[in-house]
Formats: C-alpha cells, sequence, structure tokens
C-alpha cells in the first residue's frame, strides 16, 4: 500500500507479512526506512490513508490502527474470533475488517468494540 500526498511530496510504501513487521519504504529517498511491530502473528492485510494513518490485520485476531508520525497504535481485539483477513479504511477513523469466521465488522477509532458486526457473510468450512 502506498500513502501519495497532492504534490508527490510524501511518497511512502508499506508492506507487510508472515514475519509480523511493517515495512516502512521511504520512495523519495529509495530506500527501507523503518519497521513497525506489534502483531504477534503474521499481517494478512493493509489499507493506508493521506493522513499518514494505516490499518493492519492478523492471524492473531487483532485490527491495529497506526499513526506513522508517532509510531503509536491503538489496538482491537475484540471483533472476530478467527483469522482476520480483509480490512478496509472508509475514513480516516472508520474502517470494516472481514474474518475467516464468516463475519465482518465497522470499526469506528473511538470504540474498543464494532459498531457492527454480521456473522455469516461467507460460509466458513467448520
Amino acid at each position: 500500500s502506498m500513502i501519495n500526498d497532492d504534490n508527490g511530496a510524501n511518497n511512502t510504501l508499506f508492506s507487510t507479512g508472515a514475519d509480523r513487521q511493517i515495512r516502512v519504504y521511504d520512495m523519495n529517498e529509495m530506500g527501507f526506512a523503518e519497521p513497525l511491530y506489534g502483531h504477534t502473528e503474521g499481517i494478512n492485510s493493509i489499507d493506508t490513508t493521506n493522513e499518514d494513518r494505516c490499518i493492519t490485520v492478523s492471524d492473531d485476531k487483532t485490527v491495529r490502527y497506526w499513526k506513522l508520525r508517532t509510531q503509536s497504535q491503538l489496538i482491537f481485539n475484540n471483533g472476530h474470533d478467527e483469522s482476520i483477513d480483509a480490512c478496509c479504511l472508509i475514513t480516516p477513523g472508520r474502517f470494516v475488517t472481514g474474518s475467516q469466521d464468516g463475519s465482518i465488522a465497522l470499526w469506528s477509532t473511538a470504540k474498543k468494540h464494532p459498531l457492527h458486526k454480521q456473522t455469516d457473510v461467507h460460509l466458513t468450512n467448520n
């Protein structure tokens, strides 16, 4: 995922994976900038905003909302019963997640629990 500002001055690339870290690259300098740590299992998806924020989801069943300049994070761990595989930022403070448990959830950074959760959206093999 990549953050671009309107004049192309802030070009930040993010990659995630099974190593549990978010790797941040400064594309203006064409190099690795820094890793971010927090998840305890592999990271499955990432989405970013233009406001120096990103969201990650993981096999550890948590959602993490990152403030990149301060390297701080909000942790949400009460929404899904299995691995979380998908995330999408709707606005800088609202996002949606999807899990292997067959549910999707709508979140706000102002609440630790989902604003709404729909179960059995996708059938599981359980």
